[in-house]
């Protein structure tokens, strides 16, 4: 996983790897060694996307817990 040997590589820079890694794979250019490195590489980059994914997912879960609480506030406010 590349993201915990510390890089800090951007989710978008990461599926643009993992695009460019398809393309190669899809072409008859690369030896069959170098298809195995590939593929390895972009399950690796698939896996560090999904971690980034998460950590979104998880984020935004926060931000509308604290979007929840200032409604009910803003609410509460008007009510008295």
């Amino acid at each position: 996983n590349s993201a915990e040997k510390g890089d800090t590589v951007s989710y978008e820079t990461l599926v643009k790897e993992l695009e460019n890694i398809i393309e190669k794979l899809k072409s008859d250019e690369v030896s069959m060694e170098e298809s195995l490195s590939l593929y390895s590489r972009g399950i690796e980059i698939g896996k560090d996307c999904l971690d980034e994914l998460s950590k979104f997912k998880n984020k935004i879960e926060v931000l509308n817990k604290d979007l929840s609480k200032l409604e009910i506030a803003i609410e509460e406010d008007y009510d008295d």
